[in-house]
């Protein structure tokens, strides 16, 4: 080889040929090692010697680290259960191993259509360099895990028998089902290969982890066990899953994800690693609910089965309140999150005879890979605790190191990764895309005259992008229609400048007096032929921005300060605007501005809020909102005083809903602070308005004497859960009952408020609200392990649009149920065998199927009706799911519940005996349900 200048090249004359230390990586190559001339010490500056200026080499960023530094609770949790560490003393009985690793078989099956899914997604760019390319490596490491979980099943099969275990054929518990969700959804076409990848370290390096904890308490047997599980723990399975070709794996895993993470993430990568951080924080809550409980002496726990109902106690316990709506569904993943959006995989433990040729360094070479140039690093990068915000610079990565799907390099449009940048996700739990969901203004063009004016138009189809600046304007005139005369047609010899003040001048004109065109975004600009007062249309703007400002103009209406006061306007010369107006005040200070992408991070949000409240004098934590205190004003003015009404348009405030504004924020505020997600509920908020309307109708009469027939003599003195509690009608049911504590959470900020007016604390002390989300495990703020005696719900169930969706309210149900516990709920008639026939005026609902064969999105089958409920004559209506009785028995199953059916109950006066009641009870209106756990 060629040497530069002061060097040379040596070559080991007796290097052997073929495969040797050096080729697997385990030697350095001597032909790749070059002797540099040191520092020339006869020449030097002020006496002193010039020292060489070798380049300064900054580490890649590393979302492992950054992962297990922001998790490192979790990630404790759940790998040093007493489970590992009395398999490691030898104190561990038959039992619970043998219940373990019944249910560890279940993952090796689900583990080969994981990664098989995973090696589906490779896409392979044409290089001549493959074996570097991160894309061919990790084909390499995907096709080697699959081919060592077959070594690892083999091995298995063997240790039972050489050691008498007896492995039986339990099904998989709902843990187990959790975790294989995970896959399902970590491979599914929704999700990033990345995130396919975070799942498959996480897993095997918590596995990994774990039983190296376990090893550490080896040491501590005085005398060698006899016992046959005991011998082969220690002898064979703790030994194969912390072996160092495991280990290398899982090192080699690890690297791949490092580096997948800094060149093949989509657009700015700010939504994958949101996804990446909720990602492993499940694995780690998963991880910890999979080891069997076990006392003091290593037995198994009485009451507690491997990831069975006992075991998985409160589903938020331990999850540091993070999981979203998609934690244990197989939602879109950058949705929901699994979804969505695991647990120990059997395909990487392998020990050292079980492992493929391809893993040699031939195939894994590189695995710790060409990392990030330094060049596209900005300012300080990572110190060794991982990703800090400290030690990251503000900018992040550039998008030179962003590669296209395919992997290959893709072009750098000067766009940052947010991903390590200053307000990185450190500390932090990222909102979901679900609350991050900005309409497209062209959604709202389906007729002509929803959008008439110019000014609206242009601003509202601003994020729109095309080639010359100019078809800014021209390429939105036909949208106008043919009754207003702009004056504007296209041509094309025209500046752009001219253009622009030309169409502010035309939207002067139809403004009639209205200083609303001087509002938004693009002007002031630095444009050199544009005044101050013309709008830059060219002027690159985000979609959220572009859906923020269509929201504002169309709320501009709404309010009347100026009492519809005209100005009179004037353009003087070619480029001065005269308006006149009246001078009210001086600003006096301004506070912080809460950017759009502030909102990627609910904590991003809070402390430009409270910099405003403080400003304002007004105590955030107050919930006390009076009409016409500063606390109201203050929450009028950010909210802008509107919402959405009954009607999806937008309206000031009523003094109705003081209450629940104050409780919202006091509600958003606690979420944040606790690192849980803050409820948007529009939806719910609406109809809770009018909610109060559907207790008064015929239709539901039979509701209270059914519920009471259910819970007949079995309430007094126990403590009660009412999930959906709406205006907590049912809740205070309960508290009459004789339970000595009712808790109501819903969704609806607006129903929980109605709620506490109705029912508050002086006089109801045994009643307590709370907004949050029902359907999603983990997500209840309750305390501690508390559980309860009853876990009631009416009208919840319904919701549920897919077997994965109800069977995760099914999981919230048993999380919440004390030992010996049951759950009591209303839902729709299950049992309807005319459910596709539409009930018209039926006891004062009208049910109209909008699907009679509704096909689950998860399973792709059938299992019952999509219809819309309508309440009332102009009240409201609302889209519910009316699944057959086997899918909601299967669903109750899959979360460890077994359901039993109850009877509905009508009134027994004398409409009862002139046959008004016939037809209802011919097809009711919903369906007592009841369940307990299943025994393990």
């Amino acid at each position: 080889m060629v040497a530069n200048q002061g060097s040379q090249s040596m070559v080991d004359p007796n290097m052997s040929q073929g495969p040797s230390a050096i080729l697997n990586g385990q030697q350095p190559n001597p032909n790749l090692q070059v002797h540099r001339r040191g520092p020339n010490t006869k020449r030097g500056r002020d006496g002193q010697p010039i020292a060489p200026n070798p380049m300064q080499q900054h580490p890649a960023p590393s979302l492992t680290n950054h992962l297990l530094t922001t998790c490192s609770g979790p990630f404790a949790q759940a790998t040093q259960q007493p489970f590992l560490s009395h398999a490691g003393c030898g104190s561990l009985a038959a039992s619970p191993l043998l219940q373990w690793l019944a249910q560890d078989g279940h993952y090796s099956r689900g583990y080969i259509r994981f990664v098989g899914q995973l090696l589906a997604k490779i896409r392979l760019p044409q290089t001549q360099n493959s074996q570097f390319h991160p894309m061919y490596r990790t084909m390499d490491l995907l096709i080697s895990a699959l081919n060592n979980m077959r070594r690892e099943m083999q091995f298995f099969e063997i240790t039972a028998t050489k050691y008498g275990l007896a492995l039986g054929s339990e099904p998989p518990s709902p843990i187990t089902r959790a975790l294989l969700d995970l896959f399902v959804s970590a491979s599914s076409s929704s999700a990033s290969l990345l995130e396919g990848m975070v799942v498959l370290w996480g897993t095997e390096h918590c596995y990994r982890s774990a039983w190296q904890y376990a090893a550490t308490f080896s040491t501590s047997l005085s005398t060698p066990s006899n016992e046959n599980h005991i011998v082969a723990l220690h002898q064979a399975l703790i030994p194969n899953w912390t072996s160092p070709a495991f280990t290398k794996f899982v090192d080699a895993t690890r690297a791949l994800v490092d580096e997948l993470a800094n060149t093949t993430t989509a657009r700015d990568g700010r939504e994958e690693m949101q996804r990446c951080d909720e990602i492993f924080r499940q694995i780690c809550w998963l991880e910890q609910r999979f080891w069997p409980e076990v006392d003091g002496m290593g037995e198994e726990d009485e009451g507690a089965q491997l990831g069975g109902p006992a075991h998985m106690g409160p589903m938020g316990a331990g999850l540091d309140n993070s999981m979203n709506n998609n934690s244990l569904s197989n939602n879109p993943m950058g949705n929901r999150n699994i979804n969505s959006n695991n647990g120990p995989i059997n395909a990487g433990r392998m020990n050292s005879n079980s492992m493929n040729t391809n893993m040699s360094n031939g195939n894994m070479n590189g695995s710790m890979g060409p990392q990030m140039n330094r060049a596209s690093m900005n300012g300080s990068m990572m110190g060794g605790q991982g990703m800090s915000n400290q030690n990251m610079s503000g900018q992040g990565m550039s998008g030179a190191v962003m590669n296209d799907d395919n992997g290959t390099p893709g072009n750098d449009d000067g766009r940052s990764n947010p991903m390590f940048a200053n307000n990185g996700l450190e500390g932090q739990d990222s909102m979901p895309a679900r609350y991050a969901y900005f309409a497209d203004p062209m959604l709202f063009l389906s007729t002509r005259s929803e959008m008439t004016g110019i000014d609206e138009i242009i601003r509202s189809l601003r994020h729109k992008l095309c080639k010359d600046p100019r078809d800014k304007i021209y390429g939105l005139l036909a949208l106008l229609g043919h009754s207003v005369s702009l004056n504007l047609r296209p041509d094309y010899t025209m500046t752009v400048g001219d253009l622009y003040q030309q169409v502010t001048q035309v939207i002067i004109s139809q403004s009639d007096g209205d200083l609303r065109y001087l509002t938004g975004s693009g002007l002031g600009s630095d444009h050199p032929q544009l005044p101050s007062w013309v709008r830059d249309f060219a002027a690159p703007l985000h979609p959220v921005r572009a859906s923020n400002e269509r929201n504002r103009f169309n709320k501009y209406s709404l309010y009347h300060a100026s009492a519809e006061m005209k100005s009179e306007t004037k353009i003087l010369g070619n480029d001065t605007l005269y308006a006149s107006g009246t001078l009210i005040d001086c600003v006096d200070r301004m506070g912080p501005p809460i950017e759009f992408r502030d909102w990627n991070h609910p904590q991003g949000v809070l402390p430009g809020i409270q910099a405003w409240a403080e400003m304002a004098g007004v105590v955030t934590s107050d919930s006390d909102c009076a009409p016409g205190s500063v606390q109201e004003q203050f929450w009028r003015t950010i909210t802008a005083d509107t919402f959405v009404n009954d009607d999806d348009r937008y309206a000031r405030i009523p003094a109705s809903l003081n209450a629940a504004l104050s409780s919202w924020f006091a509600t958003v505020k606690s979420s944040v602070e606790q690192g849980r997600e803050p409820l948007v509920t529009p939806y719910y908020d609406q109809i809770g308005t009018k909610y109060l309307e559907i207790k008064t109708l015929a239709a539901v009469e039979p509701e209270v004497l059914s519920i009471l027939h259910a819970l007949e003599g079995g309430v007094r003195g126990t403590k009660c859960l009412d999930l959906a509690c709406g205006t907590g009608k049912y809740t205070h049911l309960l508290s009459t009952l004789g339970a000595t504590s009712v808790t109501g959470y819903d969704i609806s900020t607006t129903m929980i408020s109605g709620a506490i007016a109705t029912y508050p604390s002086a006089q109801h002390p045994t009643l307590h609200f709370g907004v949050a989300d029902c359907s999603i495990p983990g997500l209840l703020p309750v305390s501690g392990n508390s559980t309860f005696d009853i876990v009631f719900s009416a009208w919840f169930l319904n919701y549920a649009g897919s077997e994965r969706e109800l069977t995760n309210m099914f999981r919230v149900i048993e999380s919440q149920m004390a030992p010996g516990g049951r759950f009591v709920g209303l839902t729709t008639d299950a049992h309807d065998p005319c459910m596709h026939i539409p009930k018209v005026d039926f006891y004062g609902l009208d049910i109209l199927v909008l699907d009679s064969a509704y096909v689950a999105p998860d399973t792709g089958e059938a299992v019952g009706i999509k219809a819309k409920v309508k309440v009332g004559k102009g009240g409201f209506e609302f889209d519910c799911f009316q699944f057959r009785a086997e899918v909601y028995e299967r669903c109750a199953r899959m979360a460890g519940l077994k359901i039993k059916w109850g009877k509905c109950v009508v009134p027994d006066d004398e409409r009862k005996q002139t046959g008004y009641w016939a037809e209802w009870l011919a097809r009711p209106t919903f369906a007592m349900l009841e369940a307990i756990r299943v025994e393990q």
